[in-house]
């Protein structure tokens, strides 16, 4: 009977001792680091933001200042001109491990604590399947862009005739014929470049002409009995090349694309942040500056409220188990001026609130903790 007490005592004690853990902050000074200390950490939000910005740019056309002689278009712009306008957004929130939120484990033995990947607590007297893990950048914050430029556009059908012309320049001489003196013409030709005008002039025309043939070929006015068989494809090649040479007096319009890519991790000591990204446009005496702000949107402020009274009203030596997260709230918004071009809310662990579980919960030796990896919240506690 006495050895049967004695062995109750003993799995008793030993029963105390399962897993009877204590568990420090990693900044805090207070404790020693010993043997059977394992790290872990609450994770925080990290914000990955890719824009894309498509420019609408118009050249003006090298004979702009004739469209109104020639072509009687009024009003054509001369002047090169660009404008700049956000076409996608993207934001997705990535989790890493917060460094200001790890915690030191002290045990006698070693606990069924697990960790992901990246050290993120996962879940405590039972191991959860395992999951993908979250990709982490190296870099918190990495501003890289993908920018598609073209090159100057060209304007090269400028005319359809030769680009010289033959200039007869009339001179005289005197001759003297028996007694009678005689002016006889002498006819010098040389040839020269066509100046920009009448270049003009020939494009122009060249476009009436291409009118006047797409008109005849509209109208059924053939040189031939029948219509041909490819009339339709005949009449778009024409409005092709009316385009092409319309271009030389109205001007092109081309687009670019530019994506910028950005990691940022938001601060939880600010209630408000904007930051700054990129401009929108070159105007160097107006600039549009595009900024993120980032907003903590304390919907949780009552319950954070209670755990904070609660920690305070707590005594100071009371034994500390595993820490976990109550995650925050942000707004978060895409702006450019007075413009809003994205506004979300996102769930912010970081702009929560820390708190612990009882040490002496972690002695039920079928205590079962599962945590959410992204938020460092209690997902589920059991004791099966």
């Amino acid at each position: 009977m006495k050895n049967l007490m004695i062995l109750i005592i003993c799995i008793g004690f030993m029963s105390s001792l399962f897993a009877q853990i204590k568990v420090y902050n990693i900044s805090d000074s207070n404790f020693e680091i010993k043997e059977n200390m394992y790290v872990y950490s609450l994770p925080k939000a990290l914000i990955e933001i890719k824009i894309q910005v498509k420019t609408q740019c118009f050249f003006p056309g090298p004979f702009s200042k004739y469209a109104e002689k020639y072509l009687i278009i009024k009003d054509v712009k001369t002047e090169y001109d660009e404008f700049s306008d956000i076409t996608n957004i993207e934001i997705i929130p990535k989790y890493i491990p917060d460094f200001n939120a790890s915690f030191v484990v002290k045990s006698k033995k070693k606990p069924k604590i697990y960790l992901n990947n990246t050290g993120i607590i996962s879940s405590y007297g039972i191991q959860k399947q395992e999951e993908e893990s979250l990709a982490i950048e190296n870099n918190l914050f990495n501003n890289s862009f993908d920018i598609s430029y073209f090159d100057f556009p060209r304007f090269t059908d400028l005319t359809v005739k030769r680009n010289f012309s033959n200039i007869t320049d009339t001179t005289y001489k005197v001759i003297q014929i028996d007694s009678i003196y005689q002016k006889i013409p002498v006819y010098n030709t040389s040839i020269t470049s066509k100046d920009f005008e009448q270049k003009a002039e020939e494009a122009a025309n060249f476009i009436i002409k291409i009118r006047k043939r797409k008109f005849k070929l509209m109208a059924g006015m053939f040189e031939w009995e029948n219509p041909p068989i490819d009339l339709a494809l005949m009449i778009s090649k024409l409005e092709e090349l009316e385009k092409e040479y319309l271009s030389l007096f109205i001007g092109k319009v081309e687009y670019r694309t530019q994506e910028y890519s950005f990691e940022i991790i938001p601060d939880e000591n600010l209630a408000s942040q904007e930051i700054k990204l990129f401009k929108l446009d070159e105007d160097d005496t107006n600039p549009v500056q595009v900024y993120l702000e980032i907003v903590n949107a304390q919907k949780y402020s009552k319950l954070a409220d209670f755990y904070r009274n609660k920690l305070e009203n707590r005594k100071q030596n009371k034994k500390k188990g595993l820490f976990y997260r109550i995650p925050g709230n942000a707004k978060i918004s895409l702006k450019a001026d007075d413009k809003v071009y994205y506004e979300n809310d996102f769930i912010m662990p970081q702009f929560g609130y820390i708190d612990f579980l009882p040490s002496k919960l972690c002695k039920k030796k079928k205590i079962k903790i599962i945590f959410n990896e992204n938020y460092g919240s209690i997902q589920s506690i059991s004791n099966e």
